[in-house]
């Protein structure tokens, strides 16, 4: 199974503690890849992208609250972000 993972920067060092701990998963992480403050949207819709295009299974989406991402990601057919 590969997973989409994508985070703004309050969720960076979540993100990267997920990957470290779950080695038996191919994680596809479309970043950020620093802590320097950033936007979630992009990170939520390379997510998505990435799914639709048959290239992750599933996907994971991280920021402050969880909400926006959710937002974003729901706005495209077929995604279910809770």
């Amino acid at each position: 199974m590969i997973v989409a993972i994508g985070t703004d920067h309050r969720g960076f060092l979540l993100k990267q503690a997920l990957i470290k701990q779950n080695k038996m998963i191919d994680w596809l992480d479309v970043g950020t890849h620093n802590n320097d403050r950033c936007n979630f949207a992009g990170f939520a819709k390379e997510v998505v992208k990435e799914i639709l295009a048959g290239k992750a299974d599933c996907g994971v989406l991280l920021c402050g609250t969880g909400v926006g991402m959710s937002i974003v990601a729901n706005r495209y057919k077929k995604m279910y972000a809770a």
